[in-house]
């Protein structure tokens, strides 16, 4: 644990292996490690967490479209079985899933991956925008 030792807490988890990583802070530079021995500049935190949270919407999205599958596959089969009510709740509930993962797929297309090339980049366009107004979403 001599990560720990060498900074403090911080509130963020290791996108490796979800540890928490310790706040390390040597002069300009801001780093981080776990305590296993994962390190991340800032930069490199910020992108992996960016790319981990677009890998769990795809794995969402993913999962949903495989319930509108079995969903469907079961509504087909209780209709062959002549059980009308429960095939229609399967179409249903089916709809709905197919619904849910068309609002993950939108999320997903909205999602950034972040470095700080791209905070720096777009933040000097946004010269006149205060950290207030920014922290508020104005």
């Amino acid at each position: 644990m001599k990560a720990f030792s060498m900074g403090e807490l911080s509130p963020f988890s290791c996108p490796e292996c979800h540890g928490v990583l310790a706040r390390i802070k040597e002069g300009d530079v801001l780093r981080f490690r776990c305590h296993t021995g994962h390190a991340y500049s800032a930069d490199t935190l910020l992108f992996a967490l960016t790319d981990q949270i677009e890998q769990q919407l795809y794995s969402a999205m993913r999962g949903m479209e495989e319930s509108v599958l079995l969903l469907n596959h079961m509504g087909d089969h209780y209709a062959e079985d002549n059980e009308p009510v429960k095939a229609a709740f399967c179409f249903k509930k089916a709809k709905e899933a197919e619904d849910r993962s068309r609002q993950v797929r939108s999320v997903i297309r909205s999602q950034e991956l972040l470095t700080r090339a791209r905070v720096a980049e777009d933040g000097a366009m946004g010269k006149n925008i205060t950290v207030e107004k920014a922290r508020s979403g104005q």
